[in-house]
């Protein structure tokens, strides 16, 4: 990630289970590294100008979120009781931190998602009733969009703050999707872009009701979604390179 004063975050894991979180500066020298002996990160970004969250899995599978300062500090820890896979994360304009993984317990899958306040104290939970092959993608501000697989199912689930289920959406993607982003915009409408791989992708446009607005196939393996002044953008890749699908949104 990279936050508003140009420095950029790095987050590394090892095979060991430990891992680190490295800031640098605009020139690209080292301003700080933060070690953990026993969580590898798989997510990390600035919260605001002066905080900066990390999320990853422990060596035991539990969930773990940590809060650190501008230099590179710990203000909170937060590890979860739930053996889990590969954990994401979203923080909302109020500093919120929601944690989104893959549950598993005595061999099923679920989805997961922990809210956590500002001091990293557990809010609510959701879990959901049916299995989950994959679910780390998340994003919140007025209301927590969650997105993963299920099956060979592109599974979509709209809470509101308090972890109460809005909706939720199953769209078949024609194979097992194995790459999603989300994103959400001030109408509280979701933007899903998924790669099912053998060339079937998918771009998801769902109203605060859980309506689809739009379903597109592109030829675009999407990565990434984000909802910038009214425009909704998958990037991924095409081909040999970049590509992009974005499209004007009500």
């Amino acid at each position: 990630d990279v936050c508003r004063d140009g420095t950029t975050l790095v987050a590394q894991a090892t095979t060991a289970g430990d891992g680190a979180v490295i800031a640098f500066d605009t020139s690209g020298e080292a301003k700080w590294t933060a070690t953990f002996d026993d969580v590898a990160p798989t997510d990390v970004r600035c919260v605001g100008d002066r905080s900066v969250r990390v999320v990853g899995a422990s060596r035991s599978g539990s969930a773990v979120a940590i809060a650190l300062g501008a230099d590179g500090s710990t203000d909170w820890r937060y590890a979860s009781s739930d053996s889990v896979v590969a954990p994401g994360f979203a923080v909302d304009d109020g500093g919120n931190t929601y944690v989104a993984a893959t549950r598993v317990t005595e061999g099923a899958t679920q989805v997961l998602v922990v809210a956590l306040n500002g001091r990293g104290g557990e809010r609510w939970r959701f879990t959901s009733d049916g299995p989950s092959d994959s679910f780390r993608r998340i994003a919140a501000n007025e209301v927590v969009g969650v997105t993963g697989v299920r099956g060979t199912e592109l599974l979509t689930i709209e809470l509101d703050r308090r972890g109460r289920v809005l909706w939720t959406r199953a769209e078949a993607a024609g194979g097992a999707p194995f790459t999603q982003g989300v994103s959400l915009d001030g109408a509280k409408d979701v933007f899903v872009c998924a790669s099912a791989g053998q060339g079937t992708d998918a771009f998801l446009y769902a109203d605060r009701t859980g309506a689809t607005l739009a379903f597109e196939t592109p030829d675009l393996s999407g990565i990434f979604a984000d909802v910038t002044r009214g425009v909704a953008r998958c990037v991924g890749t095409s081909g040999s390179g970049i590509g992009i699908l974005a499209f004007r949104v009500r």
